[in-house]
């Protein structure tokens, strides 16, 4: 179901074959982003504690993990 705007655009261009490439190019790339699959990075953090213990700090729990000594 196209809108009037698209309807008016087609008709009255000069370049029809380019809007018409111009649609299907957003609708490939539409689809293309709908279904890629998501980049989920860990929610962690670096920090030192004021007793200077360096590690990380997951941010979805709050779980501190010490990295060495």
């Amino acid at each position: 179901m196209k809108s009037r705007f698209a309807m008016f655009l087609a008709r009255t261009t000069p370049l029809r074959g380019l809007t018409m490439f111009m649609q299907a190019t957003l609708i490939a790339a539409l689809g293309l982003t709908r279904f890629a699959p998501s980049a989920n990075a860990q929610p962690l953090i670096y920090v030192v504690t004021l007793t200077q213990q360096f590690g990380t700090v997951d941010l979805a729990n709050g779980q501190f993990t010490p990295i060495g000594n």
